[in-house]
């Protein structure tokens, strides 16, 4: 809008009054006029009046460029005008006790809020120690279960070791018993050392003893086959003996029996082989021959 002298200003309507502000600076305000100094606001054409309360006062008087705006510039006067004093005007008892019923209202929905607010605090921070809990629930459960874990594995690790002690302890029953063997192994080599070398010794002595007998039994050997050949030349003189002796015989006075002999003796025949050879037959073939007789 313009003043009298033709200058571009602003104009301000807010809740406390009517402020002018210069074309370059919408900030701050030269000229300031409160509602509580205001008493009408009119307009004529492009013409804008504002009359204060102090009649001692000229008239505030401004050009707008078009009426429409002046049309917007006085209800926006009117309503923040009416506005403020409504808030400074002295209620009547019924609005008193509205206004107190609306405080109460105000305060017990305040409080509804505060203790909602209060309750649902709690109930988050409920259940944040809730989730907390079952947090540490779980990582109680999870290192419960990692101990037995634990305790299983050591368990284990301790039957492991517990066998493998038995193993071992077997294994060195096993040693000793099979250290013992050589051991005795070892003896019995020895020992079987010392009787081979007491039996080299005796067969040693043995051969010795053999060697002299063979020497002594060649020697009887010889000393035997010397009585041999006297033995044989005197068995040949036994017999020109026997032989000279049978010629000497009278043959008259040989007997049946003697005969007999003398072919048996010729057949070289013996009592013996007379009997193997009666005998040779079954005893019906003899009781069949003695029949024949």
């Amino acid at each position: 809008f313009q003043n009298k002298r033709q200058t571009d200003l602003w104009l301000g309507v807010d809740a406390h009054g009517l402020n002018i502000y210069e074309r370059d600076n919408r900030l701050e305000a030269k000229i300031s006029f409160p509602w509580c100094e205001i008493k009408t606001v009119s307009f004529k054409d492009k013409k804008f009046t504002i009359k204060p309360m102090d009649k001692k006062s000229p008239d505030f008087v401004f050009n707008a460029p078009k009426v429409r705006i002046n049309k917007l510039i006085l209800e926006l006067c009117v309503g923040n005008r009416e506005l403020y004093m409504r808030r400074r005007r002295t209620d009547s008892m019924e609005i008193q006790q509205m206004k107190t019923h609306a405080r109460e209202e105000k305060a017990r929905r305040q409080l509804d809020r505060t203790r909602l607010a209060r309750e649902k605090q709690l109930k988050e921070e409920a259940m944040r120690e809730k989730q907390e809990l079952e947090r540490k629930l779980l990582a109680l459960q999870e290192e419960m279960r990692n101990a037995h874990e634990a305790l299983m594995r050591s368990e284990e690790s301790a039957d492991l070791l517990a066998e493998k002690a038995r193993i071992a302890e077997e294994e060195a029953v096993l040693l000793r018993r099979k250290s013992a063997e050589v051991d005795a192994e070892i003896q019995r080599i020895k020992i079987s050392a010392m009787k081979s070398d007491e039996e080299r010794m005796l067969m040693e002595c043995r051969a010795r003893e053999a060697e002299m007998m063979a020497a002594t039994l060649l020697e009887d050997s010889g000393r035997r086959v010397e009585y041999m050949e006297k033995s044989k030349h005197l068995h040949q003189q036994l017999q020109d003996l026997k032989t000279e002796i049978e010629v000497l015989k009278v043959e008259e006075n040989q007997t049946e029996l003697d005969r007999l002999h003398e072919e048996s003796v010729t057949r070289g025949d013996t009592k013996y082989s007379t009997l193997r050879r009666i005998r040779s037959t079954s005893g019906k073939a003899r009781v069949a021959f003695f029949e024949e007789l």
